[in-house]
């Protein structure tokens, strides 16, 4: 649970800064950092099925990543805005990955 809850802020914080960088005009720094936000969020829901399958009461940290997923997107479509080209294929992959972790933490719930 620690772990997923340390991966989580890992991944929020990676959004956040890359969303700082994309405005610097860092598009290519950017892009790393919130493909790593991803990896971290992939994490966290790796670990927490292994909580899951301890036994653990996992609905609140479930309900956590729900919201994180959701914002995640709402942050990635606000990044695309003003972006073209490369910058804007490589940030609709990385908003369908995050839609992909809500789905994910969806049907881990539906099946708690």
């Amino acid at each position: 649970m620690k772990k997923t809850e340390f991966d989580l802020l890992q991944s929020d914080k990676r959004l956040g800064a890359a969303q700082m960088l994309l405005a610097k005009g860092k598009a290519d720094l950017s892009l790393t950092t919130l493909s790593k936000s991803g990896n971290y969020f992939d994490d966290a829901l790796s670990h927490i099925q292994i909580a899951r399958k301890q036994g653990k009461n996992i609905k609140p940290l479930l309900e956590k990543l729900l919201t994180s997923s959701k914002k995640h997107q709402q942050i990635i479509r606000e990044m695309e805005k003003n972006q073209k080209d490369d910058i804007l294929l490589s940030l609709k992959f990385l908003e369908q990955r995050a839609k992909d972790f809500q789905e994910r933490v969806e049907i881990i719930k539906s099946s708690s």
